[in-house]
This record gives structure tokens, C-alpha cells and sequence, in this order.
């Protein structure tokens, strides 16, 4: 592309106390028709409205780091043109506009919706209009019209979630659009996407961007050493006795220390953490011992595991969590420190299951996950957390299950209460107020 005649860079608008854009960047061509597409209440018009400085500055909050037209800084003098919606009611009238504001001979004209009440005719002869000014200038069009911007349009600019999802030429975008948003857009005409400042635990997991890939891969063909996550995390299989298996594993050397939960025997782990010679690797590991798990819902201990991990992984390098028979209570290990990760705890439980070897977690485990992602979610929106349940949660979850698959009604303890059951956040898009 030629050099743009509007570049725009980390724009961020607020209009009485919402996000509209939270780093929008754009470039435009310096000729062409693009069409200004988004869902409805998108923003689209405020952004022209500030292009051509006719945003009221006590209503907006704008701030940006770059803005250049025409090849010098965005000013109230040097500024694209507007023409705004409903500014004359006939085509006559229009194209009477339209030719006055032709005789500055703007490089830029911004047009909002100039076809939204008009009849199909009328409509293609504005169209056809705008077609011919763009082949000598740069139009920047609001449109909601699909098939108008098919046929006319040269670029699609799609807006949605306070940022630009695809910028395209118009035919590609519509025959094969780039983008999740863009593929949304061109069927329904909406876009679900996260608002802008929305955290991401008020998401669904689909919504959620995750912060690495969920991946399981044996590194150098052994199955005994997993690398998780593109290498954040290894797991290594311990011999039965808890010995380190024989000769050098490929790529330990990226491994940083290794992660000893309670029951791991000892042999392969001498007391004072220092493994030197054992055939893992030639260099000294710092070996860590996490505390004793403490009892179904109770998460300080939980989070004191996690936050051993964590402080490890954000040292440099990779640690290595150890297995030896305990490979339950690794997934579980690995899914919590995924939840305290803003992974979400339906993708953590698969990944856990991944793990296993199974399709899916029991009942019990995936319902501590979820309860564990609650009291987060709780404590980062500094809320109070639910009084403690009667009975375990996943003890009642798995007599709902097996009912289910009898069609007869559990025996619950005496004197233990029905329990209302929290409902999973699966495909749904959560915004809390």
C-alpha cells in the first residue's frame, strides 16, 4: 500500500465513564472507498465525529499516541472533512453537499450512514456517487448495509470490543474473512466479543485469550519428560522405587529445578535439594517440596502450592513437577495453577483430563476446580466469599450424577440439606455489573 493519509495509533476514547476504543490502530489508504462496519454501538460514529473534531470534549475522554493526515500531526486545522448523518433529507440535496465540500479538495471525507433512510434507487445512485470521488481521494463510509459495501466498497474496516478485528480488501472480506470477528460479522451482522476493561475472569472461556497454548508434548520422543504449555511446565516420571530414570533425558537442560509433592519418595531426591550426577543432567537443580494438600475446599493450601510454583516459574527456566504414582493429584496440581492463571476452569479440567488419559475429570475434582476459579474471581472483585457448603461439594455432585445415570433419586446423609448446585460458565458470555 502507498503511504497511508491517516494513520492512527493506540487511541483510546471514553464517553461518560465507557470504554469505547482501548488502543485502537488503524492506517488509511490515500485513495479508495472503506466501509467503517461494527455491530451497533460500536463506537463508529464517535470515531469520526473525533476525526474531524466535532467530538464534544466534555462528553469525550481522547488520548492517543499517534495521529498523522495528510502526512502531518491530526489538528483541528488539519482535519478530514465530515459529512454527518441526516445532514440533507433529498439525494438532490446530497449530492449538492457533497460537491461543496469536493471544492477544499479534501484528501479525506468521513461519511456517516448517508444511505440509512434512503430507498434501494436512491440509495445505488449515492453509492455510485461516492464510488467516483473515491477514485481520487480517501472516503472513510459508515455503513451497515452488507451489500451495499460489497459492491461498492474498496477496503472493510470492522470495529468491535473497542479495537479493529480486520482491515481487508471488501471482496475478501466478505467471500473469506480473516478473523473470528470478521466470520461473525458477515453471518449475523453482531459481534461477541469482550468489552473493552473487562477483566477476563468476567468472561466465558471462549471469550477468554489465552496466555499460552494448552499443549502436551513428550520432548525428544520419551514419553517420561511432558513439556506443558510450549515449555512453561515439564512433568518427569520418576522409576517406581522414586529413582530418576537412567541416562540424560533430552532437554533437561531447560529444565530449572524440580517440584516434589508429599509422598514422592525420596531417592532420587536427596534432603538437601541438590541433584548433582544423577543422570538428569551434569549441573546442580534446586529440588522444592510443597506442602501437605489441605482438606476438599479448603484452598490456602492450594494457594500456597501455587504460589511456590509460580514464584519458580517467574525465576527463569522451567520447573519440572515429579511423578510417582500421584498422577491425579499432579493434573489436579497443574489445572489449579492453570485457574490461578486466568485459564479458565473448564479448559483447566480438560487439560487435567488430557493428562490422565481420560475424557473428562470425575465429578468431584472438576467441581473443586470450579469452586477454586469462584473464590478467585471473588477475591479479585474483592467480594466476600460463599459461607462454607454443608457437605462436599463434589460428594453431592457425584450421587447427581450417578442419579442421573440410574434415574433414581441419591441417598444423601442424614440431615444433609439439598444442595443448590453452582452451574458450570460453559458458553456463556458473563459480564458482571
Amino acid at each position: 500500500m502507498a503511504d497511508p493519509i491517516l494513520v492512527v495509533e493506540g487511541l483510546c476514547v471514553r464517553a461518560k465513564g465507557r470504554i469505547i476504543f482501548d488502543g485502537l490502530d488503524f492506517a488509511l489508504p490515500a485513495t479508495g472507498m472503506t466501509a467503517l462496519m461494527g455491530p451497533v454501538g460500536t463506537g463508529k460514529s464517535s470515531l469520526i465525529k473525533w476525526l474531524c473534531a466535532r467530538a464534544e470534549p466534555a462528553i469525550y475522554k481522547i488520548e492517543y499516541r499517534r495521529a498523522d493526515y495528510f502526512f502531518a500531526p491530526l489538528t483541528r486545522r488539519n482535519r478530514p472533512l465530515l459529512y454527518a448523518q441526516r445532514q440533507a433529507k433529498t439525494v438532490e440535496q446530497m449530492f449538492t453537499l457533497l460537491s461543496l465540500h469536493l471544492k477544499s479538495n479534501p484528501a479525506l471525507i468521513c461519511i456517516d450512514e448517508i444511505t440509512a433512510d434512503l430507498a434501494p434507487a436512491d440509495s445505488e445512485r449515492v453509492m455510485e456517487r461516492l464510488s467516483i470521488m473515491a477514485r481520487s481521494r480517501a472516503l472513510l463510509v459508515v455503513s451497515h448495509n452488507q451489500q451495499e459495501v460489497r459492491d461498492y466498497a474498496d477496503h472493510v474496516m470492522l470495529v468491535a470490543g473497542g479495537r479493529m478485528q480486520e482491515f481487508t480488501p471488501a471482496r475478501q472480506f466478505f467471500e473469506t474473512p480473516q478473523t473470528d470477528a470478521g466470520r461473525q460479522f458477515v453471518g449475523s451482522g453482531w459481534v461477541v466479543t469482550r468489552e473493552p476493561g473487562t477483566p477476563d475472569h468476567h468472561l466465558s472461556a471462549e471469550m477468554r485469550e489465552l496466555p499460552f497454548d494448552l499443549t502436551i508434548e513428550p520432548v525428544g520422543g520419551n514419553d517420561r519428560l511432558l513439556s506443558l504449555c510450549g515449555g512453561k511446565l515439564f512433568l518427569l516420571d520418576l522409576e517406581a522405587d522414586g529413582a530418576l530414570p537412567p541416562g540424560v533425558v533430552p532437554g533437561a537442560a531447560e529444565i530449572s529445578a524440580l517440584i516434589c509433592l508429599p509422598g514422592v519418595p525420596a531417592t532420587g531426591v536427596p534432603a538437601t535439594g541438590a541433584l548433582t550426577s544423577t543422570g538428569l543432567t551434569s549441573t546442580s537443580l534446586p529440588a522444592v517440596r510443597l506442602p501437605d494438600a489441605g482438606p476438599t475446599g479448603d484452598f490456602a493450601a492450594d494457594r500456597a502450592r501455587i504460589a511456590l510454583l509460580r514464584a519458580r516459574m517467574a525465576a527463569g527456566g522451567s520447573p519440572a513437577i515429579l511423578r510417582c504414582g500421584n498422577h491425579h493429584e499432579v493434573a489436579r496440581l497443574v489445572a489449579l495453577l492453570l485457574i490461578s492463571m486466568q485459564v479458565s476452569a473448564d479448559k483447566a479440567s480438560d487439560m487435567a483430563a488430557r493428562l490422565l488419559g481420560l475424557p473428562a475429570l470425575d465429578v468431584e475434582t472438576e467441581q473443586e476446580l470450579w469452586d477454586f476459579e469462584l473464590a478467585q474471581d471473588l477475591a479479585q472483585d474483592q467480594m466476600p466469599a460463599p459461607p462454607d457448603p454443608p457437605a462436599s461439594h463434589g460428594a453431592l455432585a457425584a450421587a447427581r450424577q450417578s442419579a442421573a445415570k440410574s434415574s433414581a433419586i441419591p441417598a444423601l446423609p442424614p440431615g444433609a440439606v439439598t444442595p443448590v448446585v453452582p452451574i458450570p460458565r460453559r458458553n456463556l458470555f458473563i459480564r458482571k455489573v
